[in-house]
C-alpha cells in the first residue's frame, strides 16, 4: 500500500505501515515524499517480530559473548548475510558491529531466503532473521540461534537469550502499524483505536500473528508514539555513523 498523506481525513482511508516503510527508508532517503511522523496519525501497533542473530552450526561459538570474543580476535574474516543494502537486516548487523565493537563484511542477497541459505549452506558464517524464518534451520540444526534482538526472550526459541542482555538497549524489530492522515478528527482517531484495540485481541487475531511469529503489544497512545519515534531515531542514528545512504 503507497503511503499518502494527502489522503482524505475522513478514517475510511487507512495505510498499514512497516518499520521497513516508515523508519528506515527515511533514516536511508533526505528526499522520501513523506514524514512519518507529521503527515500520519497512528492508531495502532498490529504486531511486531525480531530478528535473531544466527550463525552456521560449524561456527564454534555456542553462545552471544563467544561470538563478540571470536569476532574482536579476527576483525573483517567473517562475512553476514541480509536482504539487501540498505535493508533492516543491513542496519541491524552494523548496529552490532557499533555496538559490539567488532568488524564483519557485509554480504548482501536480493531478499530474505538467499540471504539465510547463504548462512545454512555455510558461503557466509553470520545472518539476521526473523523466528518464522529461521526456525525450520534452527530444529533442523543447520543454524545456531544465538540471541534475539527484542527487549523479551522469544516464545518459539526456548533459552535463546536477547542481545539486549549482553549489548544494553540492543533492539531490532519489524513491525506493522495501522495509520491514517494526519489531521483526521480526534473523534475519528479514537474510535479507529478503540475498533482496533477489540479487533487486536480476538482469539483468531492473535492466533494467526502467532503463526505468523509476531507479537501484539498492548500499547497506550503515548507508549506507541515513543515506540515509533525511538525505532526512527535508532535507524538515523546507525545510518549515519555507517554513512549507507541510498539515492
Amino acid at each position: 500500500m503507497t503511503a499518502d498523506p494527502a489522503a482524505p481525513h475522513d478514517g475510511y482511508t487507512v495505510l498499514i505501515g512497516t518499520g521497513s516503510q516508515m523508519s528506515v527508508l527515511p533514516a536511508l532517503k533526505s528526499n522520501t515524499p513523506f514524514d512519518a511522523e507529521r503527515d500520519f496519525t497512528a492508531i495502532s501497533l498490529l504486531g511486531t517480530t525480531p530478528y535473531v542473530l544466527l550463525v552456521n552450526s560449524s561456527v564454534p561459538p555456542k553462545t552471544l559473548p563467544e561470538l563478540i570474543a571470536l569476532l574482536r580476535a579476527n576483525p573483517g574474516k567473517f562475512n553476514y548475510s541480509t536482504s539487501g543494502f540498505g535493508s533492516l537486516p543491513h542496519l541491524a548487523g552494523e548496529m552490532f558491529k557499533q555496538m559490539a565493537k567488532v568488524d564483519m563484511t557485509h554480504v548482501p542477497y536480493p531478499g530474505n531466503s538467499p540471504a539465510t541459505t547463504a548462512a545454512v549452506s555455510g558461503v557466509v558464517e553470520v545472518t539476521f532473521d526473523t523466528p518464522i524464518s529461521s526456525l525450520p534451520h534452527v530444529q533442523a540444526g543447520t543454524l545456531r540461534a544465538l540471541a534475539a534482538a527484542t527487549a523479551h526472550p522469544v516464545d518459539a526459541l526456548p533459552g535463546v537469550p536477547t542481545i539486549d542482555s549482553v549489548l544494553p538497549g540492543f533492539l531490532a524489530e519489524s513491525w506493522l502499524c495501522l495509520y491514517v492522515a494526519a489531521g483526521t478528527p480526534a473523534a475519528i482517531v479514537q474510535r479507529l483505536r478503540e475498533v482496533t484495540d477489540q479487533a487486536i485481541q480476538r482469539p483468531q487475531f492473535r492466533k494467526t500473528a502467532q503463526t505468523g511469529g509476531f507479537d501484539v503489544p498492548r500499547l497506550s497512545p503515548e507508549e506507541m508514539v515513543r515506540f515509533l519515534r525511538n525505532d526512527a531515531a535508532r535507524w538515523r542514528d546507525v545510518a549515519k555513523s555507517a554513512n549507507i545512504v541510498v539515492e
